[in-house]
């Protein structure tokens, strides 16, 4: 792993850590959660908590980028929908109404 990503999981690592002592905050959940697990678990899963969030990102990204593009719009949409339905979830999302 290259220094530029070493220095950027530490970065979200830290604050992931500062989110976890603010109360409310879903990493302030998780904690609580964790407060008797072994401090081994708690780095694994701290690890995938910073996975999560530069997957996340860069997701967001890519939504960003293709949403300028109605068609893409409308088929990233409807993509989500088909996934949420799958997974027994509401949705919101109406490719046909958002214009």
């Amino acid at each position: 792993m290259s220094n530029n990503k070493k220095n950027e999981n530490k970065k979200l690592l830290e604050e992931f850590r500062k989110q976890g002592k603010v109360q409310g905050t879903p990493e302030f959940f998780l904690y609580q959660l964790l407060s008797t697990a072994h401090p081994a678990m708690i780095e694994k899963i701290e690890e995938q908590a910073v996975m999560y969030k530069k997957m996340g990102e860069q997701i967001g990204k890519q939504l960003v980028k293709q949403g300028q593009d109605p068609n893409k719009k409308a088929e990233i949409l409807g993509a989500m929908e088909k996934i949420m339905s799958k997974l027994g979830t509401t949705t919101a999302f109406n490719p046909k109404s958002d214009k």
